[in-house]
């Protein structure tokens, strides 16, 4: 029991520590003073390809911060399309160099990780649910 609780312990306690240095907060981004872009969101925005007919979620487009300093975005998407089609889509339309890992149990999760041409960290996650598939892109600028 004190095993499982003290990896727990220790993982609040430096969460803790960042969030109160500004470190790892996610602020909305896009136009107007609220920074939300709850419209749509293009693949320029998102730094990779966007599943054709996903809608954003949890407010669009955020910039992920490090004292007051974008470090990259993250947008996470909802589609009604089963998981196996949305990672279909992903496995073809990603560069051959991206790494892809599934599981197999319930519910699914399968991620893409590549590195863009001007430095910065893909990663993409997708997650089934019943009766819809999310999928969240973040992109991580180089430093």
């Amino acid at each position: 029991m004190l095993r499982r609780i003290l990896p727990t312990s220790i993982t609040v306690i430096v969460l803790a520590a960042f969030c109160s240095r500004g470190m790892g907060a996610a602020a909305p981004v896009g136009p107007g003073e609220s920074g939300v872009n709850a419209g749509s969101v293009s693949a320029a925005d998102a730094g990779a390809p966007i599943y054709p007919g996903g809608k954003p979620i949890n407010g669009g487009l955020q910039k992920i911060t490090l004292y007051s300093r974008a470090i990259g975005t993250h947008v996470t998407f909802t589609t009604t399309d089963s998981f196996e089609k949305v990672y279909k889509f992903y496995r073809h339309a990603l560069p051959p160099q991206t790494v892809a890992e599934e599981t197999d149990h319930d519910p699914k999760i399968g991620t893409f990780k590549y590195t863009k041409g001007d430095g910065s960290q893909i990663d993409i996650e997708i997650r089934s649910y019943p009766g819809h598939t999310n999928y969240g892109i973040t992109d991580t600028y180089k430093k």
